[in-house]
């Protein structure tokens, strides 16, 4: 629920940061799980503060706005971060107003928006992973301190540790014992994988396109981006929700340069990414939402049927079900 105090912090963040107090109040325009989003009028600009709904540092915000700055260089459509800070113990990012409608509400078809999110992928996962340099600020050469293929072969390696005889998803009927040696041989072969790294949006989808009444397309909600391997975990997340003959996936591919052979080819590690991910959510689900470690399961079995079976399942509640998690 947003409170009053809500939109006063807005406008003192407005006034301490930009030394200009709002005119009017600012307005509310929406929320997402850990943030709420003002907009406020400033000297003719419209800009909008994105405001944690909870106490914490910097952190997210910081890297988020280091993977926007190196996306627009690369030539992705973004909304300028103007400042990110902390008051009152809640960590907020100023940038600035994009105005349209969201992708899913345009009229634009939806093959066209895909088709452009496919554009857009393939300059954002040209950024590199490990940069270095001298187009990085200083704040962004902090933050890319970790090493992405080293942090990938552990999390793989954890996960096929976790796969003992007595493992607690064998109980929850996730797969069944005679599975695991499978189980094991496709998470190697991922591990052993020579992958490619670079900056990932991690959630794209229509609705974040902000699209204005020139047509133009402005690519939003960069809170779970992450660097990480290239180009199969953004084709995962949107095999999450579209099969591969889908309009939206052939649409994205087009925009994103990829032949429908070299797709075909990707598509069995992609896969395997997909239920090494699901398995890791559970252990996580475990410790951060036991409540709803049940959802988390079958959603992990329905993978295991479509790699290890050969079953087509779609998941529904995925994405409600990843809103704090990223890997």
């Amino acid at each position: 629920m947003v409170e009053a105090s809500d939109a006063e912090l807005a406008r003192h963040i407005l006034f301490q940061t930009l030394g200009e107090d709002p005119a009017e109040l600012p307005i509310y325009i929406g929320e997402g799980s850990v943030n709420i989003v003002f907009s406020a009028e400033i000297s003719g600009a419209t800009l909008a503060v994105r405001i944690a709904k909870e106490l914490g540092d910097l952190g997210e915000f910081e890297n988020e706005r280091c993977n926007i700055q190196r996306a627009a260089r690369a030539g992705v459509p973004v909304a300028n971060v103007l400042q990110v800070g902390q008051m009152a113990g809640r960590p907020y990012m100023i940038q600035s107003f994009v105005p349209g409608r969201t992708g899913d509400k345009s009229d634009i078809p939806q093959s066209e928006l895909w088709r452009q999110l496919g554009e857009y992928a393939h300059l954002i996962h040209t950024v590199n992973a490990e940069p270095s340099g001298a187009e990085l600020t200083d704040q962004e050469r902090k933050q890319y301190t970790v090493d992405a293929p080293a942090e990938w072969i552990k999390f793989v390696q954890y996960n096929i540790e976790q796969l003992t005889p007595n493992d607690p998803m064998l109980g929850l009927g996730v797969y069944e014992s005679s599975e695991r040696g499978a189980l094991i041989q496709i998470f190697r072969e991922l591990q052993q994988s020579q992958f490619e790294f670079g900056l990932i949006h991690n959630d794209l989808d229509p609705r974040h396109l902000i699209v204005s009444n020139s047509g133009s397309k402005t690519l939003i909600d960069w809170g779970e981006s992450i660097a990480h391997i290239v180009p199969h975990v953004d084709l995962a997340e949107i095999l999450r929700w579209h099969q591969p003959q889908d309009d939206a996936v052939v649409s994205f591919l087009h925009g994103y340069g990829m032949s429908s052979q070299t797709f075909q080819r990707l598509l069995p590690e992609v896969r395997s990414y997909q239920l090494l991910k699901s398995f890791d959510l559970v252990r996580w689900a475990k410790e951060h939402r036991p409540w709803q470690i049940d959802a988390y399961a079958r959603r992990a079995a329905a993978d295991v049927g479509g790699v290890l079976r050969g079953t087509t399942v779609r998941t529904e509640q995925g994405r409600v079900l990843e809103e704090s998690y990223v890997v």
